[in-house]
Order: C-alpha cells, then sequence, then structure tokens
C-alpha cells in the first residue's frame, strides 16, 4: 500500500502538468483558415440566381461549424491528454512500474469513457489510506506538548530566556549604579567645600598678615 506522500506527489505533478500544459496549434490554424475564408471575396455566381448576402450567411455558418467542431477536437484532446496524465502517474506511483510499461498499460487497457470510474476510484483509494493510514499515526496532542516539555527542561544549553538578567538582579544593577553615583555627588560637594574652606583660610591669613 503506497504511502500518503506518494499520493500527494502524484497529484501535485498532475496539478502541474494540468496548469503548464501547451495550447493546441490546431485550434489555432483552424481560427486562421476560417478567417482567411471570410475575408477572402466570395466566388464569381450569377447574381439573378444569388440573392445579395447569401455568399457571406453560408461563409459565417462554415465558420461556425469549423469554430464548433475545433473547439470539440481541442476538448476531446485535452480530455484524452488528462486521462493519459492521470493513469501514467497512477500506474508509475503505485504499481511501481516503469514508464513504458505504465503508457502500454494505458494505451491498451484505459478508454477515455472510464475518467469518471477512475477519478472515482483514485479519491477512494486516497479518503482510505487517510483514514485507515493516516490518522492512527496522528500525535497526541497532550502527550505532544508534554513530550515538548519534558525535552525542554532536558536541554544543557541555556535558552536566551535563561541567559537574560532576572527582574531583582536588574532592580539590584540599577540600585548600586545609583549609589554609586550618589556617592561620587557626596566626594564631589566634599572635595569642593574643602576648596572653599582652604580658599577661604587662605584669605583670612592673608588679611591677618596685611594686617
Amino acid at each position: 500500500m503506497p504511502r500518503t506522500s506518494t499520493i500527494v506527489v502524484a497529484l501535485f505533478v498532475l496539478a502541474l502538468l494540468h496548469s503548464c500544459g501547451p495550447a493546441s496549434p490546431t485550434a489555432d490554424a483552424q481560427d486562421t483558415t476560417s478567417i482567411s475564408n471570410a475575408t477572402a471575396p466570395a466566388a464569381a455566381t450569377p447574381t439573378a440566381t444569388t440573392p445579395p448576402g447569401a455568399g457571406n450567411s453560408t461563409c459565417n455558418s462554415t465558420d461556425s461549424n469549423t469554430s464548433t467542431s475545433s473547439s470539440n477536437c481541442t476538448s476531446t484532446s485535452s480530455d484524452t491528454s488528462s486521462t493519459v496524465e492521470i493513469c501514467i502517474i497512477f500506474f508509475c506511483f503505485h504499481f511501481r512500474t516503469s514508464r513504458p510499461v505504465a503508457i502500454a498499460i494505458v494505451v491498451l487497457f484505459i478508454p477515455g469513457f472510464l475518467v469518471a470510474i477512475f477519478l472515482l476510484y483514485l479519491i477512494g483509494h486516497i479518503i482510505i489510506i487517510f483514514i485507515f493510514d493516516y490518522l492512527p499515526n496522528l500525535p497526541n496532542p497532550i502527550a505532544y506538548i508534554s513530550r515538548l516539555r519534558e525535552q525542554y527542561a532536558q536541554r544543557q544549553t541555556p535558552s536566551l530566556l535563561s541567559r537574560l538578567p532576572s527582574l531583582p538582579a536588574v532592580g539590584q544593577w540599577i540600585g548600586a549604579r545609583l549609589e554609586r553615583r550618589r556617592a561620587r555627588k557626596d566626594l564631589e560637594s566634599a572635595s569642593d567645600e574643602r576648596k572653599d574652606e582652604e580658599l577661604q583660610a587662605q584669605a583670612e591669613a592673608e588679611e591677618s598678615a596685611t594686617a
């Protein structure tokens, strides 16, 4: 039984093939031929038997039929190519066969009218794989969270939050800086007072010497 990742890869490749598929050149060629037919002058016919505008009406009807048939051909070719892409991807990924074997199986045994049945089978297969293979392996969220907590608690390397200082340590650091700044200011003020006292004593000594 293939894993879910294999089916997911197959669907992703299928989506890429559908989104990046080249445009069909047959529709463009038929559109150009219809435009050239519409612009070409009508053949010389007797004016008495042909009413005015009859050639244009036949040309327009031919153009509409041509465009309808070209759109039908384009849709048929796109359906066939999508069928081939789906079958090739499924057989290559599911049965693990080589690409030539898958192409041979597609060409011989998968006609275009079985696309709907094949898609239903593929969708049911994916649903069964998801229910019986993927859902039992989902982790229990409570056990997963508790296991993450245990792993986080048992880690040897400290985290970034643990490296940051705590709020009491930050408060103590700020208080110590404020105390040092206050002590520095006290020393500066004491030195200024001492200098003032020395200057005042010097001035008094000079006054007493002159007297």
